[in-house]
This record gives structure tokens, sequence and C-alpha cells, in this order.
């Protein structure tokens, strides 16, 4: 398979990870912290970089970038790059400091903006580096909340402009945005685990890209694939085990399958959260979260249920697709999930 080629624009909205080389950290000390820090700053005048957050961690790291000039691989290869050559230099190694290339996700501002930044401070609590967000020192959230100097490379405005008029305002109502319970997860409710937006936001992107795909003769991202309606899985679903509605909503047992596989699409495919499906069967979200990791693990072993998931898939495939999208198909080039303009 090729290279996978990165989908960005001036004025795109990235989140980033990058991870160490075999899980091995990529920050000892104080001191590769703030190189890493002043390695960021030096972008965002170099390539026009806006930090919207970010979190750094003993052995990955978590970026918000917006993209003015649409440079995301350049500068994310600068930043990489001459963080690795710092930190071999400083321990006299040599070899590869990252594990590959880094991890993006396209994501549409409106509407994904604060919940993208919670999402990366929440990262240091999450790996058990602290108790509280604010507690941690080496990510913005201690800008986000005044309780130190603004760094002037971060934008804190777009975000803490969701949570009041004034600045103090802001500052409590982020705080108690921080501290609500979530289990969210950007890459699992990314189409194609690549594009985080509304149905607008990816025709939007779809029709920027449809000259570039046929211009190189290139086949459809699975990522700018429509995403399915919750009842256009769940009345797939139906009539896959020849159910009716009223039997999968209300049988604890005796759909199991058919539930469990509507419970598993409606959160991969359809990216909707544990606590939204949980509310639409009744169940509670541990409850949703169990069935759609055994349903998961039974995929690897049970061909019979393999072969029921793929007639959903093709269901849908065939509600949700369009002709631009089957002729682009038809090229027999490996897939590719993201694309430059």
């Amino acid at each position: 398979m090729g290279k996978t080629i990165r989908l960005d624009f001036p004025g795109a909205l990235h989140l980033i990870a990058n991870y160490g080389n075999e899980q091995k950290p990529i920050f000892k000390d104080e001191e590769d912290y703030n190189a890493f820090l002043s390695i960021l700053h030096f972008s965002s005048g170099r390539y026009g970089f806006k930090f919207h957050a970010y979190a750094l961690l003993s052995d990955h790291y978590y970026l918000l970038i917006e993209t003015p000039m649409g440079e995301l691989s350049l500068g994310m290869r600068h930043i990489n790059g001459a963080y690795a050559e710092y930190f071999n230099d400083r321990r006299q190694r040599s070899g590869h400091l990252f594990r590959g290339r880094f991890k993006s996700l396209l994501a549409e501002k409106e509407g994904n903006l604060p919940a993208l930044t919670r999402f990366i401070h929440q990262g240091p609590v999450k790996n058990m580096l602290t108790i509280y967000p604010w507690s941690y020192p080496w990510s913005s959230c201690r800008d986000y909340l005044g309780l130190r100097s603004k760094s002037p490379w971060i934008t804190l405005d777009e975000t803490l402009t969701h949570f009041g008029p004034e600045n103090n305002i802001q500052q409590i109502n982020y705080r108690l945005f921080l501290e609500a319970q979530t289990e969210e997860n950007p890459w699992d409710a990314a189409s194609g685990g690549a594009i985080l937006g509304s149905d607008g936001y990816l025709e939007k992107i779809r029709q920027t890209i449809k000259p570039f795909l046929k211009k190189r003769n290139l086949p459809w991202p699975k990522s700018l694939n429509a995403r399915p309606k919750a009842d256009e899985i769940i009345n797939a679903a139906c009539e896959v085990f020849n159910i009716n509605r009223e039997h999968l909503f209300n049988s604890r047992w005796k759909h199991s399958n058919a539930k469990a596989a509507a419970l598993y699409l409606l959160r991969e495919r359809c990216g909707l959260s544990l606590q939204e499906i949980a509310a639409q069967f009744n169940l509670s979200q541990a409850g949703v979260c169990k069935a759609v990791i055994r349903f998961s693990a039974r995929l690897a072993n049970d061909p019979a249920v393999t072969q029921k998931l793929e007639k959903i898939h093709q269901i849908l495939k065939h509600k949700n697709s369009t002709p631009e999208q089957e002729s682009l198909n038809s090229a027999a080039t490996p897939p590719l999930m993201a694309f430059k303009i």
C-alpha cells in the first residue's frame, strides 16, 4: 500500500498524536519538555501554525493545530525532526525516536473545538500522570485556566469564547467542562477514522477533493463516505436478522446477535457516543461498551456473524454510495485514507 497522503488545506484543524518508538519515553526530564515547547513556538511563526492545545506525556504527545497556510506535513516534519535530532544529540544516541508517521484527524472547527481541547487536557489524567488536568505542568490546560502567564503562541480565545463573555467566567466554566466525566475519543467518532465533522462538512471536503481524485485516478477514500444514519443501521440489522424493530429494542436475549450488531455499527459506523446509544436502547453505557467489545471479539472467530455483518455493510453501502464514489472506486489502485490538495 502506498504512503497515506494527508488531507490539508488553508484553515484546516488537525488533532495530532505521535508516539515513542517501542513505547519508550520521548520526554525524560524538564529540559526535554522545554526543548519541545521551544520547537512548537518556532513552528508557530515559521509555518503559521495556530496551536489551540497541547499535552506532552512521557511517551507520546497531543497537539491541536490549525494550519492557516495548509503546511501541516511540512511543519510536522520540522517539529518531529528537530526534536528527534535534539534528543539523540543530547544523549549521543542514534535510531528512531518516534514509532512512525504521526497520527492525524481532520476536524470541523465549528462544534468540535472545545471538546477536542478537553480530550487533550484530560490525556494526563487518563494516563494516570495526575489527578486533575490543571495540576499537570506540560499541557496548555494551565494557560486556559489562568494559572500561569499565557504562552504567546497558544490560541485560547477561540475556545474560551464558548464559555462566557468575560475571562474569569470563561475560566470557571471551562474548568467545570474539564471536570465532566467523558469517554469521548475523537478518532472513534470520526468518519473512516480520519475526518470529524457534520454531514455538511464532509460534503464540502468531498466536493473539494473530487477533482484531485479524478485527475490522479485514485479511489474514493473511506473517510469521505457518507456516514449512515442511526435508523438506516437499525433497519439494516433488522432486515438481515429478519426481526422487527420492536423485537430489537425490547428483547434482551432472544435477538442478542442482532442487537449487538446494531450497537457495534452505531458506534463504529455512525460515530454515536456510548451515552447516545445507551439512551436509544435503554441500556447503561457500560452495558453498551461490553456488548461492542464482545461483538468485536466474535467477528474474529464466528464466520456466520461476520457474514451477517457484511450483508449489513452492503445494504448501507448501497444506500449511501453516489455515482461519483462508484466511478472513483472502480480504479484499481491501493486505497488511501486522505489526500493533500
